[in-house]
């Protein structure tokens, strides 16, 4: 890989282990392929095993989302065998985009920036491939305010796709197992409480990659990692851990 790398680790820690979950409910199951696979068991990558059909039910009421945003994340979790409970077509979000609402719509491509917000406890994003930059061009801003040669993102707001989690003391894990591509940088500064930090099919990344004083993080995952631009004129490493006090394990 192209890209210079900054890495201070601190005293290793043990890594902290994740309790067993409670067995999903079972709600009704739906009509379509997913019908077909509603009581085959299922795996998940921690190791717990029910149908389909329980896991839908079991995310549905642990996170509060809607049954076809529950069924999607189920099937991009554990493709094999619930994929066919995919709810349709790749959901796009645009402009910012909390890391709730990328949970609570099931996005697979952010046009815009991926942030915080509010979020609390294991985040898991199995659904989200893609974040890429845009230019919002909207009514109001262009071309009313955009008059030639000017270009739409010079009228409206630039949003360089990027992935920014910081100042969050309450997020304790960000998991976001199927993320490929990164237009902009990713930065995850200053989150008190987070232990982990798992992108394991993370493979390009146009800007930079700050992971900074998280004091509890003891494991970051970038298996696949293989390109990270830096930036453009930013002239730091284009990949920064730094300050992170307990961090144990890197694997890139």
């Amino acid at each position: 890989p192209s890209f210079m790398l900054l890495v201070l680790l601190a005293s290793p820690a043990l890594p902290t282990g994740r309790g067993p979950i409670f067995a999903p409910a079972p709600i009704e199951a739906t009509d379509g392929l997913c019908s077909d696979v509603w009581n085959l068991p299922a795996t998940d990558s921690r190791g717990f095993t029910y149908t389909c059909g329980e896991w839908i039910g079991f995310w549905k009421s642990k996170l509060g989302i809607s049954l076809a945003a529950a069924k999607q994340f189920v099937a991009d979790e554990i493709p094999v065998p619930c994929g066919p409970c995919a709810a349709g077509p790749p959901v796009v979000c645009t402009g910012d985009t909390t890391l709730e609402e990328a949970l609570r719509k099931g996005c697979h491509t952010v046009r815009g920036d991926l942030i915080g917000g509010g979020a609390s406890g294991d985040i898991f994003l199995p659904s989200l491939r893609y974040v890429y930059a845009w230019a919002d061009a909207s009514p109001g801003r262009s071309p009313h305010h955009c008059p030639p040669p000017a270009l739409p993102h010079q009228c409206g707001r630039l949003y360089r796709g990027d992935i920014s989690v910081t100042d969050n003391d309450k997020i304790t894990s960000l998991t976001m197992d199927n993320l490929v591509y990164v237009d902009g940088s990713i930065r995850v500064w200053l989150n008190d409480n987070l232990a982990s930090l798992t992108m394991p099919n993370l493979v390009n990344v146009d800007g930079v990659i700050n992971v900074d004083y998280n004091d509890n993080l003891v494991d970051l995952t970038m298996t696949s990692l293989n390109y990270v631009g830096g930036g453009g004129i930013y002239t730091g490493p284009a990949i920064e851990v730094y300050g992170n006090n307990n961090l144990a394990s890197l694997t890139m």
